[in-house]
């Protein structure tokens, strides 16, 4: 492993890879070391997946032109194993998720509860909401 791969915490789950640094000095030649062993590797970097989110401080005003990498784009929040995670890691738009899906799950079983016995309903609710609430 080069040297230059230090900089980052990996995280892998299934085909997808995460690097993590707490470096502000990531600059564009250690991102195409990357790119390179990844392809060393037969691993394919898919662009229009690749993005950065810089996570920070929300008080703290940051110029994010001064952290951009090889044109990667950066975004305000992330999907990371089903939990959107925001730059300032407040959560909101997690939980705005959550309320949405678990609203139209609701109305769902509202109109069911008139065609199914309490025993389907509680079925219903332990496959389709209380998965949502548990994780």
């Amino acid at each position: 492993m080069t040297p230059i791969l230090f900089h980052f915490n990996f995280v892998i789950f299934a085909d997808d890879t995460n690097l993590i640094s707490k470096d502000s000095e990531i600059t564009t030649s250690e991102m195409e070391k990357i790119y390179d062993r990844c392809m060393s590797n037969r691993l394919i970097v898919n662009h229009s997946k690749t993005s950065q989110v810089l996570f920070r401080n929300h008080q703290k005003k940051v110029d994010e032109q001064f952290f951009r990498i090889d044109n990667l784009e950066i975004l305000q929040s992330a999907k990371f194993l089903g939990i959107i995670i925001e730059r300032h890691l407040s959560f909101v738009m997690h939980f705005n998720s959550i309320v949405q899906k678990l609203n139209f799950l609701l109305m769902m079983l509202r109109y069911l509860r008139k065609c199914l016995n309490k025993k389907r309903m509680i079925e219903n609710y332990y496959s389709f909401v209380y998965p949502h609430l548990k994780y």
